[in-house]
């Protein structure tokens, strides 16, 4: 009985030592996470700020292309400085720009937050997530253990009661002879 009291103890320890780490581990696990959300937050906010800009260079071609190219009596306009195809050429090349901006921004939120941490920290995320599983799995063995442990110590327990019983009922049946 002692023994099996003394194996329940070492086997809780072990228990406990596996829970705190696997604490340990979670926290590692969160601490990337909140990075990567920071990051996919981060990569929301440049993605709403290329469409903005997108759709105010939009706006400005627009009123360029409405622009007409020749005063009324046949004299270029003054367009400050430039010349109306110049500006219209240049807000075209900054909207392209945009649009290849945008898709890079769009393909990395696609890709299911994979690239918004670095390789180092994608593979540290991998690693805490098998860490994770081994450490669930021992979990889930050592309360099994000390399930078992505990059955065998109750047990071990009745056994011992029921002689004390059978001695108190032969004392009172001495008794009362």
């Amino acid at each position: 009985r002692q023994e099996a009291a003394e194996a329940l103890e070492v086997e809780l320890a072990r228990r406990e030592q596996i829970v705190s780490e696997r604490e340990a581990v979670l926290a590692s696990r969160e601490g990337l996470q909140l990075r990567q959300l920071r990051t996919s937050l981060s990569l929301r906010h440049s993605i709403d700020g290329v469409s903005e800009q997108l759709a105010e260079l939009d706006r400005e071609i627009e009123v360029r292309r409405a622009e007409p190219q020749r005063e009324p009596d046949g004299v270029a306009g003054d367009h400050g400085g430039k010349g109306g195809n110049g500006d219209l050429v240049h807000l075209l090349q900054q909207r392209r720009e945009a649009q290849e901006r945008l898709a890079e921004l769009e393909a990395m939120g696609e890709s299911g937050g994979t690239r918004l941490l670095d390789a180092a920290a994608s593979s540290e995320l991998r690693a805490l997530d098998e860490q994770l599983e081994d450490l669930t799995a021992t979990l889930e063995f050592r309360n099994s253990a000390i399930g078992e442990l505990r059955q065998s110590l109750d047990a071990t327990n009745a056994a011992a009661i029921v002689p004390s019983s059978e001695r108190l009922e032969q004392q009172l049946a001495h008794m009362s002879l």
